[in-house]
């Protein structure tokens, strides 16, 4: 009898907690529903109450970022095809976005509990699964270019002094249409403040950036300090590039603050 008893207490245990992950996915489901009804409406607010975005260090910079994205980018419809946790707090959702332009694509979105509210979490290449998929192009929009007056091949142009270690973006946004998939970068500097005695490594990354994230499309890491230019050539996966941008990342140092110096142009 008292293994009868055990046997039942453990599964009414086994009851209970699947209860429990079955309540807090349909939670998680539903924050998502309201994320992306947010996005399709456009409504900017909403969008950055049920999104913890670790690409920008201001809302300021969030919501510019975003606003610009939306006019853009335009999603019309979507639809969540599947869910997996990672773990109690944490699940994939797998969804099917559709856009403005005709463009579709299958998108994964992870959302996690919070301070006891599920939130959208989306850093640097979060679309960089194999999740993530276009499932049809769309047409092509206008798009912004910004060339240097001089040099009117000069894709975009960055001069960075005092910057600790870490991943941000060019201020620049560009379109290519060329037949050759790569692109010429030239590092004209690349130091520190210690340049004797730690070495550094920049990261330069290709991607498009959007309100749920960024696709990676090629990058180059240079390493050493550089007080000349040097060249360097980024691979990339398309000939045919809209609204991108550079990504830089420096590696983390046992120095933490390092006075970070870099400049060059991509052509």
């Amino acid at each position: 009898m008292k293994k009868l008893i055990v046997i039942f207490a453990v599964l009414l245990l086994i009851g209970f907690s699947g209860g429990e992950v079955e309540a807090a996915e349909k939670e998680a489901e539903q924050k998502l529903h309201i994320y992306l009804s947010a996005v399709e409406h456009q409504n900017l607010t909403n969008i950055i109450d049920n999104v913890i975005d670790l690409r920008y260090t201001t809302k300021e910079e969030q919501m510019l970022s975003y606003a610009r994205d939306l006019m853009k980018n335009r999603l019309v419809e979507y639809k969540i095809l599947e869910s997996s946790p990672i773990d109690e707090d944490t699940y994939t959702f797998i969804t099917q976005l559709s856009f403005e332009n005709g463009a579709m694509e299958q998108v994964p979105f992870h959302l996690s509990l919070v301070n006891n509210d599920w939130n959208v979490i989306i850093g640097f290449v979060s679309l960089s699964t194999n999740d993530y998929k276009v499932l049809k192009e769309g047409l092509a929009v206008e798009q912004e270019n910004i060339v240097s007056p001089l040099d009117s091949s000069t894709l975009c142009t960055w001069n960075f002094s005092g910057r600790g270690a870490g991943e941000f973006l060019s201020n620049c946004r560009f379109s290519i249409n060329r037949p050759s998939a790569s692109l010429n970068l030239t590092v004209s500097r690349q130091t520190h403040a210690f340049p004797s005695s730690y070495p550094i490594t920049v990261t330069y990354t290709i991607v498009r950036n959007r309100v749920f994230g960024e696709t990676e499309h090629g990058s180059v890491v240079v390493t050493g300090h550089r007080t000349r230019p040097s060249n360097h050539t980024i691979r990339l996966n398309t000939t045919t590039l809209t609204d991108a941008q550079i990504r830089f990342k420096t590696a983390s140092t046992m120095w933490g603050h390092l006075d970070y110096q870099w400049s060059g142009s991509l052509h």
